[in-house]
């Protein structure tokens, strides 16, 4: 019996299945490993501020944030918290514990949505990045004794420089040892000064959502709260 190669054609047509079958899986594995990598990331970054954040008060036999770091009294007005904490707390402190560095540039961050509509250019002056790459950023306006943090999971200068996507919104708790709040947690949603919502009950961040404006700052919560998983859209 005479045993029959493949011709050429075949091989070209099984060649051209084998791209197709490519081109259709590879950009999904390559997106599932993009929001493992992301979300792993984020988990860390809150981890380790939340660590120094302690160290910091042990080591220098602080009662708390407010009192000895911000050298502020309860029914003192806490406006500039962000600025002070920044001064009297990150950098003399927890940027060194960070192993983070001063960057002294403005960065431009493309405030889109994750659907891609551009809304506005967001330029900070506060952000510090180790050598991991985590950039932590203070955009300022802090929120009653809750300082804004912004954490870029994989540094400034690799895109997309997008919220939700490698940029996330967290808050300092002043008053609770610098517990770390992950906007739209369920720690979050439980903590009686906020009175918020979690990204579930409000249906932020969800597999549903169609990312309206600021609807982003929940998906840290979404994240921390599904065991450091991207549940939602990711265009």
């Amino acid at each position: 019996m005479i045993k029959r190669g493949f011709t050429l054609a075949e091989v070209l047509v099984t060649l051209g299945i084998i791209g197709v079958l490519a081109t259709l899986t590879i950009p999904a594995l390559m997106s599932n490993y993009q929001k493992e990598q992301i979300a792993t990331s984020l988990v860390k970054a809150i981890s380790a501020m939340e660590i120094a954040n302690s160290i910091m008060i042990v080591q220098n036999e602080m009662y708390g944030i407010r009192e000895n770091c911000l050298g502020l009294q309860d029914e003192e007005d806490i406006a500039n918290a962000t600025t002070k904490y920044e001064d009297k707390c990150f950098e003399p402190h927890i940027m060194s514990k960070l192993g983070a560095a001063k960057i002294d540039k403005n960065v431009t961050y493309n405030n889109a949505d994750l659907n891609g509509t551009e809304t506005i250019d967001y330029t900070s002056q506060y952000i510090y990045q180790n050598k991991n790459n985590i950039a932590y950023i203070f955009p300022g306006n802090n929120f009653g004794k809750y300082i804004r943090l912004w954490i870029d999971v994989n540094g400034i200068e690799k895109k997309p420089n997008q919220k939700a996507k490698d940029l996330f919104e967290v808050y300092i708790d002043i008053d609770n040892e610098g517990t770390i709040l992950p906007v739209g947690s369920k720690r979050f949603a439980a903590d009686p000064d906020l009175g918020g919502e979690s990204w579930e009950t409000s249906g932020k961040c969800s597999k549903t959502d169609d990312f309206t404006t600021m609807d982003w700052t929940y998906c840290s919560g979404s994240i921390v709260d599904n065991s450091g998983k991207v549940i939602y859209k990711w265009n």
